[in-house]
């Protein structure tokens, strides 16, 4: 009668100890499967994010191209206004007589010389005759 105690004592143990066991691996599976929700959920999140990151990426490219385009545009349009503001200057600068009879091309901002007779370069020689 010991022995079947001692039997029966054993298997009571090893029936708690697979409850236990059982009781563990049902929690390390629903620890799993709420890693495995949380990671997917992560995944989906990341996806999107980097969907977002994609698309406004590409808007970034599509206007800085927008932006190169323009920049090249208002150079281009500088050059032609410095290239049509540089004749138009060459066409309305003063030159100026001095005593010696020399013209000197001269800004028409600057004064002339108290002396000198503002002409224009055609009329150089015929200005140069009249200074004294």
């Amino acid at each position: 009668m010991m022995f079947e105690a001692i039997l029966f004592l054993a298997g009571a143990i090893l029936f708690f100890l697979s409850v236990l066991f059982f009781v563990f691996l049902w929690q390390d599976r629903v620890a799993l499967v709420r890693q495995r929700e949380s990671l997917r959920r992560e995944t989906t999140v990341l996806r999107e994010q980097r969907v977002d990151l994609d698309i406004r990426e590409h808007e970034l490219e599509v206007w800085s191209s927008g932006l190169e385009n323009e920049q090249k545009a208002l150079e281009q349009e500088r050059e032609e206004l410095r290239m049509l503001t540089a004749s138009q200057q060459v066409a309305a600068a003063t030159f100026v007589v001095n005593s010696e009879g020399e013209a000197a091309r001269v800004p028409e901002r600057a004064d002339p010389a108290p002396h000198a007779t503002r002409t224009t370069g055609k009329n150089a020689k015929q200005a140069s005759k009249l200074v004294p």
